[in-house]
């Protein structure tokens, strides 16, 4: 399928590549931007940590925690707002099935923010400065995301 993106003040027409090939691999192009985002964001945070009392460590590790809980909330929320359309309820397995696409955007934030909090508590909790107050304010603010994002997403046409 191709889209021609033109700017007729300028007279320039572009017919951009949608994805490639690498062997039997196909790669989106908008999975190398975001992961382009990914690292440009981490690169800018390690260079600012110092600013925020982290160290190359903590980032690090944090990243490794976010990244896969907002992989994995990006499809659980694709999934379960397509259950019937995409037939995941008769084939619950192909829930694990990313390569083949689904992924929301609201779940990615959603599981980005899980990942933070998460990430905080470990972090607090090892230096032994988490407070059960700090912990359950984190856990509302989750729960409050997610049902903000449930309510816009259900209330759609």
């Amino acid at each position: 399928m191709s889209q021609i993106i033109s700017f007729p003040g300028l007279g320039l027409e572009l017919d951009p590549i949608r994805e490639f090939a690498i062997g039997s691999l196909n790669v989106h192009l908008y999975g190398v931007i975001i992961a382009m985002g990914l690292i440009l964001a981490v690169l800018y945070g390690l260079k600012r940590r110092k600013e925020f009392g982290l160290t190359e460590d903590d980032l690090i590790d944090g990243v490794l925690w976010i990244v896969p809980f907002a992989i994995i909330c990006a499809r659980l929320y694709y999934c379960a707002f397509k259950w019937n359309e995409e037939g995941y309820g008769a084939n619950p397995i192909t829930i694990l099935y990313i390569w083949k696409g689904g992924l929301a955007i609201y779940g990615g934030v959603l599981g980005a923010a899980v990942g933070v909090a998460v990430f905080e508590i470990e972090l607090y909790a090892v230096a032994g400065n988490a407070t059960h107050r700090h912990k359950a304010l984190l856990v509302a603010l989750a729960r409050h995301a997610y049902i903000t994002l449930a309510k816009e997403e259900i209330a759609k046409p």
